[in-house]
């Protein structure tokens, strides 16, 4: 009977080993899984200067030789505005 219950532990103890290595299999390939959607979503962005060329454009639009007295700040206060 002792034999039995030893029997039966030494076989749960080689089941849950066994259940903790296929976990961390499927913690591994997950993390990886993630990493690569990160990658891919960060390197899917389309590299374009269209953005900073605009924000160029009206910058120079805003500050004209009329308008030549604005402080540094206000014009970034007047291009984030403009920019969101």
């Amino acid at each position: 009977m002792k034999q039995d219950v030893a029997t039966r532990f030494d076989n749960l103890l080689i089941m849950l080993q066994s259940m903790a290595a296929e976990l961390a299999m499927s913690i591994k390939l997950l993390k990886k899984r993630k990493q690569e959607e990160c990658a891919c979503a960060i390197l899917c962005i389309l590299a374009s200067s269209s953005m900073s060329e605009c924000t160029f454009l009206f910058a120079s639009n805003t500050r004209t030789n009329k308008r030549n007295a604005l402080k540094p700040n206000t014009l970034n206060a007047l291009l984030y505005l403009r920019s969101n």
